[in-house]
């Protein structure tokens, strides 16, 4: 059977809009399209010299494919939205990977950090009100979980941007492109790739939308709740430390019956997390009624046909647990 990204259908001329974009070909339209995007950037931008670099290696099971590099510039379009998005200078180095055997994952380096050197690293990089709560919600220096010497399990990207050294006082080393900070894998013939692609009966899942799953994933959002028996074990993820019931009381119970919700005293609930560990229970609640309409990045289950893009709830989790997050940027549709 031919991959049904091999035709491509295009849809309806939608407004132009920079972070659905991917397939750059040279028409009016897509001139239209990048000249919007660097509007988009130089209108809305604090004046800051660097923000976060993601640099993408593109496996050849990606640029084999007959449609290889649409799929490479939506890699490209989204890596976009998160230089602009997120203002730590810090480098990460991602591989990407096309798997026909999954739907999308991602397969990341463990760093164990010491609670308290964590906790310090967040007041120390602390920007805004909301971080402040975030950081004045948790224990000065009772880990909350047993034993006392528990560890966090966090992403080397966090690490490094916060530059929580260890034992020896060594920052975290840089990654390079033979050995990248995760690999992300994405079934990517089923997925709607391009800007002018459509869904179809077998391409059902926004690739763009899946793209910034993952990618949110490497960056730090995770639960390590899934591979606690029983949960927690001696170390929390970093987002486990804002997991709260729907009574707001920190709760890491597993049980399918309990509302979890990600939780700032002071602030208010962001969003409710899923708490079937069939899924991971870092990612979103979905909501068994939910629409494309409905849909978020962070979703545990994919909605078919949705096309989400960052939201609030994403952009929240990574400002709480260590990044600092740049102003939405401004839109201008020069496509009429």
């Amino acid at each position: 059977m031919n991959n049904p990204n091999d035709v491509k259908s295009p849809s309806p001329l939608a407004p132009t809009r920079f972070s659905r974009g991917a397939g750059l070909r040279r028409s009016p339209i897509k001139c239209r399209w990048l000249v919007a995007a660097v509007v988009t950037v130089v209108c809305s931008l604090p004046r800051v010299a660097r923000t976060i670099e993601i640099v993408p290696v593109i496996d050849s099971s990606i640029t084999n494919l007959s449609y290889g590099a649409d799929v490479e510039l939506t890699i490209r379009a989204a890596l976009f939205e998160y230089k602009y998005r997120i203002k730590e200078t810090t480098q990460v180095t991602i591989k990407f990977k096309h798997n026909s055997s999954v739907t999308a994952q991602n397969e990341r380096l463990p760093a164990y950090v010491d609670y308290i050197k964590y906790r310090a690293a967040l007041a120390g990089a602390a920007s805004s009100a909301l971080d402040s709560l975030a950081v004045s919600s948790l224990p000065l220096s009772t880990p909350l979980v047993t034993p006392s010497s528990a560890d966090v399990f966090i992403s080397y990207p966090l690490r490094r941007t916060l530059n929580i050294t260890n034992g020896n006082g060594i920052s975290p080393p840089p990654p390079s492109m033979s050995s990248p900070d995760a690999t992300i894998s994405i079934n990517t013939g089923i997925c709607k790739v391009g800007p002018d692609w459509s869904f179809t009966g077998v391409a059902t899942l926004s690739l763009y939308t899946s793209l910034c799953h993952e990618i949110n994933e490497v960056l730090g959002l995770y639960s390590v709740l899934n591979q606690s028996s029983p949960p927690p074990s001696e170390t929390l993820a970093p987002e486990d430390l804002f997991r709260y019931d729907q009574n707001n009381n920190r709760s890491f119970t597993t049980s399918s019956s309990e509302e979890a919700y990600l939780y700032v005293p002071g602030s208010g609930q962001i969003v409710r997390l899923n708490q079937w560990t069939s899924g991971d229970m870092g990612d979103w609640h979905t909501y068994s009624l939910s629409g494309p309409s409905d849909a978020r990045v962070q979703d545990w289950e994919g909605t078919s046909f949705a096309d989400p893009r960052l939201s609030d709830a994403e952009t929240k989790a990574l400002d709480i647990i260590g990044y600092t997050i740049l102003p939405t940027p401004c839109w201008i549709d020069l496509s009429i």
